[in-house]
């Protein structure tokens, strides 16, 4: 997989994620402790994508 195309799925990804559990939280009625864990997962899908992109060969 080259460097482009796994940028795009990393970000696709990473805010479906975000969407998805923001929207979980929601439901479960615990929104405000679930927009902090979800901002935190997104922060660390990201930060994982990020660094595997940076070892990346070219």
């Amino acid at each position: 997989m080259n460097k482009s195309t796994f940028e795009i799925m990393a970000s696709i990804g990473s805010v479906l994620l975000f969407t998805l559990l923001c929207v979980v939280f929601e439901h479960t009625g615990i929104a405000a402790l679930g927009s902090v864990i979800s901002l935190l997962a997104f922060t660390l899908v990201i930060s994982a994508a990020g660094w595997k992109l940076a070892n990346l060969g070219e």
